[in-house]
């Protein structure tokens, strides 16, 4: 089985040395495609999601990957060994990015404000006897 001082603080590494700059470099990448304040309603060019995909969603991956990898280790400290500090560190880790991921899709624009006026297009059906 794993070594507890070993693994752990191998995991502490991993752990902090991915996921820190991971989170730091998605939310630049991320802020590039993110609404001005107040224009949240208003509707995206495709190019927005192609950015974000390119530069933001790669690094969303890694450090997924490696937290998922890393679980092994955090569960077998945390039910093997009783140790609860990588297992708290890897939970501070996963609520952490629940938070930025969250925090970046609130910024984006979502076209909840246009409305038929605002795009040209007359959307009604009309009345046919």
């Amino acid at each position: 089985m794993d070594q507890s001082p070993k693994s752990s603080k191998l995991a502490y590494w991993i752990l902090l040395s991915v996921n820190s700059p991971t989170i730091i470099l998605f939310i630049y990448f991320a802020s590039g495609v993110w609404a001005p304040p107040g224009q949240e309603g208003l509707y995206y060019s495709a190019g927005d999601s192609v950015a974000w995909t390119l530069t933001a969603f790669p690094l969303l991956v890694i450090a997924t990957l490696t937290n998922f990898t890393m679980s092994r280790s955090v569960l077998v400290n945390l039910f093997y060994y009783k140790d609860w500090r990588l297992f708290l560190l890897w939970l501070t880790i996963v609520v952490v990015w629940f938070s930025v991921f969250r925090y970046d899709s609130g910024r984006h624009f979502d076209g909840s404000r246009m409305t038929n006026q605002e795009s040209g297009h007359d959307f009604t059906i009309p009345n046919t006897p």
